[in-house]
């Protein structure tokens, strides 16, 4: 489960992002980050951090950005501790296209080959940033062609090739004062203000701006500009006119509420995503978590998983081998469904069968 915050409009960016994914801290607390724009710069600027909303904020403090449109995002526990380069947002070979996204790409490793032998550079193992590289590569297509395309087709086109479920907010230095947002499947609002829109994954990330929200539902895209809202379905077509909806809620209500249900969804959401990643016949996939050893014994979360079915237990020769089913690991208290998959094609029938 994941949070996602985004503006468009003319107060300082960052401080909008940052207040937002506060609100949205029950979405997740593992890792953070932010990308930002302005029509005065050529990139995106991007910063990510370890941990919640506040460790991102005192990485903002040392080294501070600035802009008009931006997009931020929050982790949640399905992913632990990531490490740096896995944290959302995600870019293209450019840096000009930035990629925030709640969900999984089950085709992802047929994508990333694709993408590969045409010459993109992966700097991550998650396939959250193939989408980015997928929007490039059509765009450039498009301009070989003759025929240059506006970020909002580019991505349309880039949805229909993605198996699977996702909420997606999409920056362009290309396109400044743009956010793209699309859905299909996990939740996704937009925010109408005086002159600033919103965008986020549930509503108490921007309640405290606008009560003026627009719920997306499936297969819908949001384009946000200075100039308004432009609602259409994944094939552009224009929605009839639809009025938003006024939300009445008091933000810290709001909040408690969504605080008492996240349990609930997150519970859900990690045996949909275990069931998710076993169809793409991963050999091995876990949710990046390198489980380290304390004096009494319980297995807290360091840095990342190795891929081959072991986990090595940091600054030990101590290696655990797990088995095909997902493994709790515990952190020190509450247990984390840490789904550690692994074990060929004919094991995961096995015990598909056994279950």
């Amino acid at each position: 489960m994941c949070g996602i915050v985004g503006y468009v409009g003319r107060k300082k960016v960052v401080p909008v992002i940052i207040e937002g994914l506060r609100r949205l801290e029950y979405r997740g607390y593992d890792s953070a980050g932010i990308a930002v724009g302005s029509p005065n710069t050529a990139l995106l600027e991007v910063c990510r951090a370890p941990a919640s909303w506040a460790t991102l904020e005192e990485v903002l403090r040392e080294h501070p950005l600035d802009g008009t449109f931006g997009i931020g995002h929050t982790a949640g526990l399905l992913t632990a501790v990531p490490p740096k380069k896995t944290r959302n947002p995600h870019r293209d070979c450019t840096g000009r296209i930035v990629v925030v996204h709640n969900g999984i790409v089950e085709n992802y490793l047929d994508l990333k080959r694709e993408l590969t032998a045409q010459g993109h550079k992966f700097v991550t193992e998650t396939d959250t940033e193939i989408i980015a590289h997928l929007i490039e590569q059509i765009q450039n297509e498009a301009t070989a062609a003759g025929t240059p395309i506006l970020l909002e087709d580019a991505i349309r086109r880039a949805v229909k090739r993605l198996t699977g479920a996702f909420a997606l907010g999409i920056l362009s230095s290309a396109e400044p004062d743009k956010i793209i947002a699309a859905r299909s499947g996990p939740p996704v609002v937009i925010g109408v203000g005086e002159g600033e829109y919103f965008v986020a994954s549930d509503v108490p990330g921007i309640l405290h701006h606008t009560r003026n929200i627009y719920f997306l539902a499936d297969g819908d895209m949001a384009i946000l500009t200075l100039e308004g809202v432009k609602l259409t379905d994944l094939n552009g077509k224009a929605h009839r006119a639809r009025n938003s909806s006024a939300i009445h809620w008091d933000p810290i209500q709001a909040e408690k509420a969504a605080t008492n249900i996240s349990c609930s969804r997150e519970i859900w959401e990690s045996q949909w995503m275990r069931w998710s990643s076993r169809s793409m016949g991963l050999p091995f996939k876990s949710v990046s978590l390198t489980p380290s050893r304390s004096e009494d014994g319980h297995v807290t979360v360091g840095e990342e998983v190795n891929v081959a079915g072991v986990v090595e237990i940091p600054g030990t020769s101590e290696a655990t081998k797990y088995s095909p089913s997902p493994t709790p690991i515990t952190t020190g208290g509450p247990e984390r469904a840490a789904m550690i998959l692994s074990g060929s094609a004919e094991e995961r029938m096995r015990e598909r069968r056994h279950r």
